[in-house]
């Protein structure tokens, strides 16, 4: 800490100039004195905690190192879900593959069976129904029961009105 000019003119007018003189040199001593073993201590306090981040930071590459090594378990055990994945969606594309084949054969065989029954009934139709007739089966049909042989009906058709304009009654005074 400084010293200003007036104090330091006080003491030497004082106390006079060797005992001033010896006074700072005493002081400064001291202060140099302190700040070594400020230093010092610093030093040794520097020196503990280096060796303690060195420990710990060998602690964490350790820990580190560890983990890594987990990673690359989960890598290696994911690289072999992923092919056993990969083969088994090839070998179930595989298997739909033939099924839909045996799907569309079968069907392809429905459609044909299907245009062979439809032709048989069609040519069925010819042959059956004109000896189907009321006269000719008389336990089957009944006279009073033309119409089994005959088209249904169909329904009339409704024609629905437009609604009744309100607006007209309203002016009317309805």
């Amino acid at each position: 800490m400084p010293v200003t000019a007036r104090l330091s003119q006080k003491f030497y007018e004082k106390l006079g100039e060797d005992v001033t003189n010896e006074l700072v040199n005493w002081l400064n001593a001291v202060d140099a004195t302190y700040q070594g073993t400020l230093r010092e201590l610093n030093e040794s306090n520097f020196a503990r905690f280096d060796v303690r981040l060195g420990e710990r930071l060998t602690a964490m590459d350790a820990r580190f190192a560890a983990v890594d090594g987990r990673f690359a378990t989960m890598d290696a055990r994911f690289t072999a879900l992923d092919a056993k994945l990969e083969q088994r969606i090839a070998q179930l594309r595989g298997e739909v593959k033939t099924e839909m084949a045996q799907v569309r054969n079968e069907i392809s065989q429905l459609e044909t069976k299907f245009a062979d029954r439809l032709g048989q009934v069609k040519s069925d139709r010819r042959t059956v129904l004109p000896r189907l007739t009321p006269g000719r089966w008389p336990g089957v049909f009944a006279r009073s029961d033309p119409h089994l042989l005959t088209p249904r009906p169909t329904a009339p058709k409704l024609v629905h009105a437009p609604p009744p304009d309100r607006r007209l009654q309203h002016r009317r005074g309805v």
